[in-house]
């Protein structure tokens, strides 16, 4: 699938978001990347039932059988370049706050994962990751946010990711189409888009409904970069939603990295 092949996208009501969805694709991100070196206008969403190349972090892979998961990406729109951390905590906290509204105590875990409740032999349980980046258009630069969700257990996953998962039916208890899962994320990322929007609430009301619902905050973790390993308690997440961490040698903030318990 390539950019020339983007179908028709249909209004979400109450909205400015614009929903396509195919059966199949490599990756929702890597597709609309491509697409916003064209012409598409921003808020276009593109969901897929099935992912073959699907992207983590670091470069990670996967591939999402159909009907396992949610899987969109947003198109944004012009936006400066140190804003693209803050639209993935957006899309990450809207898509908690949407699990959250069905009754799955889902969690942020810095900083693109949502959890569950449990943890399994002392790690957290992956319900859901969010991917950013940035692309070149004839706009300037615009964002793609992706994320995907898991709905129904996926056989293989958590040695693929090299971690537990979880999945959002065992959180309800009942099962959650993918179309009306996408429905609801974009209902809740229209408010929380509104909200940054307002003055009077902007990054600072995220950063504190993002500390309030964290899996983070107050535990001993490590934090695993480029220049290293580190060490300390998560104290803070600051209003970039950059982590904050308490080692031995004072406070060191991070704004990507690898997190594990310590």
């Amino acid at each position: 699938m390539t950019q020339i092949e983007l179908p028709e996208a249909v209004p979400v009501e109450g909205t400015r978001f614009r929903l396509a969805v195919v059966e199949v694709a490599t990756s929702t991100n890597t597709v609309l990347a491509e697409a916003a070196h064209k012409t598409v206008d921003p808020w276009y969403v593109l969901r897929a039932d099935h992912q073959t190349a699907g992207h983590g972090r670091q470069g990670r892979m996967w591939e999402s059988p159909p009907g396992a998961g949610m899987l969109l990406s947003i198109l944004f729109d012009s936006r400066p370049v140190e804003q693209v951390h803050l639209l993935s905590t957006a899309v990450g906290f809207a898509t908690a706050a949407a699990c959250r509204t069905l009754g799955a105590n889902a969690r942020m875990q810095w900083p693109n994962d949502l959890v569950g409740p449990h943890e399994v032999d002392g790690h957290t349980a992956k319900l859901a990751g969010v991917l950013g980046q940035l692309v070149e258009s004839p706009y300037g630069m615009r964002a793609v946010i992706g994320v995907g969700l898991n709905l129904r257990s996926q056989p293989g996953l958590a040695e693929t990711i090299g971690r537990p998962v979880t999945v959002l039916d065992d959180l309800v208890g009942s099962s959650i189409s993918a179309d009306e899962m996408a429905h609801l994320v974009l209902g809740s990322l229209e408010l929380v888009l509104a909200a940054l929007d307002d003055p009077a609430r902007g990054p600072a009301w995220l950063r504190q409904q993002c500390i309030e619902i964290s899996a983070t905050i107050g535990h001993q973790i490590s934090v695993a970069t480029q220049q290293g390993t580190f060490e300390g308690k998560a104290i803070d997440i600051d209003v970039d939603g950059h982590l904050v961490l308490e080692t031995d040698d004072g406070p060191r903030t991070f704004e990507v990295g690898d997190i594990d318990a310590a």
